[in-house]
């Protein structure tokens, strides 16, 4: 098993160069159950792998006891290259200051950049927003935002109209990751199906060929869930670089939040 490890960080050194984080990104579309379950296997996956690792959470805003990513954008600081490495990995407010990027995409190259440089302690961003705020941020780019489906019927709606809305308002394709509850067979039938009627609705309504993967919530015993290393390595081989020079330190007051 530890060997097994350390190739798949070899192989992950290969698909990002040192120098660039890696934006990533994970889709809020109401199924808070599936997304957080993904996202905490992916962050602890992610920091196995040895990077330091960023949770921008959209979900909640900043506030006086609570700064982040607003307050770094008013004050143009980068954040601590130590702070990042203290902890598994490090979850930021980002309510407001992602709703600042979105209305910046036009001003110097875009959102992107900025979020290179006050970011650049880490190895690995995951933007947490739903689709209008990710299609904002980054439209047309070559990332796959993550789109974590629970095995429940009634839970389609929302994602369908997720994929609808970042395929058609920003280009961007999505990878779905329908959620097994556990791994006996009805759970894993469940999660197949809710996955091929998520996929019919994208193929026959929007004409999109979408990605996806049956992902085990629950880890294995005695080790990491092999679901949620390919994840992590499927998603970090489509995330965005954020390599980039220091803005100019005026453009933190150019996005701030009105």
């Amino acid at each position: 098993m530890l060997e097994a490890r350390q190739d798949q960080g070899a192989g992950l050194h290969q698909i990002t160069p040192h120098s660039a984080s890696s934006l990533l990104a994970v889709v809020s579309h109401g199924d808070r159950a599936a997304e957080m379950a993904m996202l905490w296997q992916l962050c602890s996956t992610i920091e196995g792998f040895g990077y330091a690792v960023a949770v921008l959470d959209a979900s909640t805003p900043e506030s006086h006891d609570n700064p982040g990513l607003q307050d770094m954008l008013d004050n143009g600081y980068a954040f601590d290259a130590a702070r990042a490495n203290e902890d598994s990995w490090t979850v930021l407010p980002a309510a407001r200051g992602l709703q600042s990027l979105a209305g910046a995409c036009s001003l110097q190259g875009g959102a992107l950049p900025l979020l290179g440089h006050l970011l650049s302690a880490f190895g690995a961003v995951i933007i947490y927003a739903d689709a209008a705020t990710l299609g904002r941020i980054m439209p047309g780019s070559d990332i796959r935002p993550l789109l974590a489906v629970s095995p429940v019927m009634t839970l389609l709606i929302s994602a369908y109209r997720s994929v609808k809305q970042l395929v058609t308002q920003a280009q961007i394709t999505p990878l779905v990751a329908t959620v097994a509850a556990d791994n006996s067979p009805t759970a894993l039938e469940m999660a197949h199906n809710v996955n091929r009627s998520l996929l019919y609705c994208t193929r026959t309504h929007l004409g999109q060929e979408v990605e996806s993967m049956i992902v085990r919530a629950a880890p294995h015993v005695g080790g990491d869930s092999p679901d949620a290393r390919r994840l992590a390595l499927r998603l970090l081989e489509g995330a965005v670089a954020l390599a980039a020079p220091p803005p100019p330190l005026s453009l933190g007051h150019q996005v701030r939040s009105h």
